[in-house]
């Protein structure tokens, strides 16, 4: 079975009515007129006078999680500019959502190419001067745009929810014959609390939004799995462990994590999280569960050590 990563959907072109119009148009006048507004559009980014003269401290940059940074910053006057772009984006993707509630809608490519958009806008401003910064504020517009937008685009694409049973309905019929020799899992990893523990991580990437946080919960699994294997080979006193011995542990963790929504995770990190960042060792994290997926949809009784043909009949 092949597995086509790439799922496109046109997304619809809807013209909104004229009592939204009115209403986005003025939403459109109270962001350029009243940056210190009241209204509920800044509610969670207020600009008064104390904090418009505040600057971030270096030193607290290093003591602070990086996406509180990027808010604090967002209060700051000379980001109004940037708080406005956002602001407009998020509600009127809401408004027009709200205007068809029955209608499915696929704004994957408007969130992408606002990132793209953003990227530039950033880079430019001169509130944001070194590459870390820029970064840094690159990072905080692609969670809080998700954090307002993730229920209009996780897991509504029609294929996607398609595949999404795909895939649940083939892994419950693997986790019924797999075992753990059939991936060859060394026997340092075969612990149930080591397992478990990876298999937790994983799962909770159905508790977090922002695909960065998606990301961090398949880093930390994987880190588990490779501190376990380092901790086993220290004690052997063996030449170390590689590839060949992390791969197997992971992708029976993946099999047997019962991971609601994988592929919609999966795709919703692919299409949203920043291709910078997945070019990083996290995004090699990302593309070893992305791996596991395919596998497993793709594998026959060759795939798997001392499995015989027999055992997979009724699997395809």
């Amino acid at each position: 079975m092949k597995v086509n990563w790439q799922i496109e959907t046109p997304t619809p072109t809807r013209q909104l009515r004229g009592d939204s119009r009115e209403l986005l148009n003025g939403l459109l006048g109270s962001l350029v007129t009243s940056p210190d507004s009241s209204s509920m559009f800044w509610q969670d980014i207020p600009h008064d006078e104390e904090q418009q003269q505040q600057e971030v401290e270096p030193l607290e940059i290093h003591h602070r999680e990086a996406y509180e940074i990027f808010l604090d910053q967002m209060r700051l006057q000379g980001a109004i500019g940037v708080v406005r772009k956002l602001k407009l984006f998020i509600v009127g993707i809401q408004l027009e959502k709200s205007e068809f509630p029955d209608q499915v809608f696929v704004f994957d490519s408007r969130i992408t190419e606002f990132f793209e958009e953003m990227k530039y806008v950033i880079a430019a401003h001169t509130f944001w001067n070194t590459e870390t910064q820029i970064q840094g504020a690159i990072e905080g517009v692609e969670k809080y745009v998700l954090l307002k937008l993730e229920k209009y685009v996780f897991g509504v694409n029609p294929e996607e929810f398609d595949m999404n049973s795909k895939v649940t309905k083939r892994f419950k019929i693997l986790q019924a014959i797999v075992t753990p020799d059939h991936l060859e899992v060394p026997e340092a990893c075969r612990n149930e609390l080591v397992l478990s523990l990876v298999q937790e991580e994983l799962r909770r990437m159905n508790q977090v939004v922002a695909p960065v946080d998606k990301v961090d919960c398949i880093v930390r699994a994987i880190s588990i799995i490779f501190n376990t294997m380092s901790i086993s080979s220290r004690s052997k006193r063996s030449a170390g462990f590689g590839a060949d011995d992390f791969i197997p542990v992971f992708f029976y963790a993946v099999l047997f994590a019962n991971i609601p929504k994988l592929w919609c995770n999966i795709e919703y990190i692919r299409k949203f999280r920043n291709r910078d960042a997945l070019l990083s060792e996290s995004g090699c994290c990302f593309s070893h569960l992305r791996s596991a997926v395919e596998f497993f949809m793709k594998a026959d009784a060759s795939s798997f050590k001392s499995m015989k043909d027999s055992e997979f009949i009724g699997l395809n």
